[in-house]
This record gives C-alpha cells, sequence and structure tokens, in this order.
C-alpha cells in the first residue's frame, strides 16, 4: 500500500505544481528502480517545496489523523462534528508531540502496535476487505 500510495501521491503533487525532483522520482518509480513508498514521496516533495522539519511534522500528524478519523467514519457510529473535535483536539497538542521527539535518535524511534500489525496483515490478503487499497 505505502508503494501505490507513494505513486499516485506524486502523481498528485505533480498535477498541482511541477517539481523537476518529483518528476524524476516519479519516472524512477514507473521503470522500477525504486519501489516509490510514500514517506519517501512526501520527502521529497516537501524539500523541493522548503517545508521545514516542524511544518513536515504537523503535515504528517495531521495526514495520520485525519486518515484514521475518515476510516472511523465508515466503520464506526461516530459522526463528522465529532471527528472534527477528535482532529481539533489532537491537533492542538501538535506542537507538544513534536518537542517530545524532536530530538530522539534512531535508535530510540520506535513504534509499538501489534493489534493494528496483525490486523493490517489480515485486511491485506484476505478475499474481502474494508477499503480498497
Amino acid at each position: 500500500m505505502l508503494t501505490r500510495v507513494g505513486k499516485k501521491f506524486s502523481e498528485l503533487v505533480l498535477s498541482i505544481m511541477p517539481s523537476p525532483m518529483l518528476e524524476r522520482w516519479l519516472n524512477d518509480i514507473k521503470v522500477g528502480a525504486t519501489p516509490g513508498c510514500l514517506p519517501v514521496g512526501q520527502a521529497v516533495a516537501l524539500a523541493y517545496m522548503g517545508v521545514d522539519e516542524v511544518e513536515a511534522f504537523v503535515m504528517h500528524q495531521y495526514g495520520i489523523a485525519s486518515m484514521i478519523l475518515s476510516a472511523a467514519l465508515r466503520l464506526m457510529r461516530i459522526d463528522h462534528m465529532d471527528t472534527q473535535r477528535i482532529l481539533f483536539a489532537a491537533q492542538a497538542r501538535v506542537e507538544e508531540d513534536y518537542l517530545a521527539v524532536r530530538d530522539l535518535s534512531l535508535d530510540e524511534m520506535a513504534s509499538f502496535s501489534p493489534v493494528f500489525d496483525v490486523l493490517v496483515a489480515h485486511h491485506t490478503t484476505t478475499h474481502v476487505r474494508l477499503f480498497m487499497n
């Protein structure tokens, strides 16, 4: 999914603004020189746009929260007003979150979500999926 979305992200950004770096990246994806995963595509696009580290963090966190809340709208008894309240609350603490992680070394960075990882693995191989990816 990361490679498919990475390619689509690159195509989207190129449709909005010209970027020789992203154009090369997309071509490398198409010829198989790179798998084209989303985080690298985002880094290429954001570097070209001159986005700093804090702005990139805010964008990433917003994207993750928005994606999860969008799925929640389809899967749960929650309405758009509730999801917007949750998104607002999550974004209100994004600076605090950034300050908590900005100085971590690569060895200190980790995620721990075994249930989520198992569900994602099952979702990608099941015959009937909740969402197409």
